[in-house]
């Protein structure tokens, strides 16, 4: 049977920063949008062991061989709180804690998440109108309708999106609800201190935020589709 540190090519002793390269490299040769090496089922199986073996507590309980899977299912408030909590862990680490409003970050990385599911909520009704179309307009003489087939399958896919899409943007919406519940105080930055280390390298802290949090949205997905 192959372990999770096989599935991110991995040794078991792994320290977190050789996982964390390894899942980077892992989800980008088996993400669905390499049309070279991208495999669905295999990613599915690289964020697991990602979200697994990057959480101490999980990794030492995978270790002596004790269930964890129970852990991602999550629901309810404990999954807002926990994303947020990730979304919060990407703000820590991209910004400096004295002079920039880290509350105020936070909330700028998760608006721009529910800003990027509705743009693909928007693509997805927009596929589904024309999958729809389509499966109006076509006629066949073959009692296979293999055409007709092709059309259905990706409409059915588009619809589970469409779900699944919705869902995460009421998740996101819960997470931005909790986060406005705080309040972070800054100081003033002096003209003399420029820019800190840890605040000068704002290259998109969200970019770190979609291979952390990926995994947990597709095992969301995954249950709502009934994949």
């Amino acid at each position: 049977m192959t372990s999770l540190y096989d599935e991110l090519g991995v040794a078991a002793d792994a320290g977190a920063g050789d996982i964390k390269r390894a899942y980077r490299k892992a989800a980008k040769r088996t993400h669905p949008d390499n049309h070279e090496t991208g495999d669905r089922a295999a990613f599915d199986r690289v964020q697991r062991a990602w979200l697994i073996l990057s959480d101490a507590d999980r990794r030492a309980r995978y270790d002596r061989g004790e269930p964890v899977d129970e852990d991602l299912m999550g629901g309810g408030e404990s999954m807002v709180i926990s994303l947020l909590a990730k979304f919060f862990t990407v703000v820590l680490a991209k910004f400096d804690p004295q002079y920039d409003d880290l509350v105020g970050e936070t909330r700028k990385l998760i608006e721009l998440s529910i800003d990027t599911g509705r743009k693909q909520l928007d693509k997805t009704r927009k596929a589904i109108d024309a999958f729809e179309k389509a499966q109006g307009r076509l006629t066949t003489a073959d009692d296979r309708n293999i055409l007709g087939g092709v059309i259905a399958s990706r409409l059915a896919d588009e619809r589970r999106r469409l779900v699944a899409t919705e869902a995460e943007l009421t998740l996101h919406a819960d997470v931005l609800d909790l986060c406005n519940a705080h309040s972070y105080r800054a100081d003033p930055r002096p003209a003399s201190a420029g820019w800190p280390s840890a605040s000068r390298d704002r290259n998109r802290p969200e970019d770190d935020l979609i291979l952390d949090l990926m995994m947990e949205q597709l095992l969301r997905k995954g249950r709502r589709s009934g994949r």
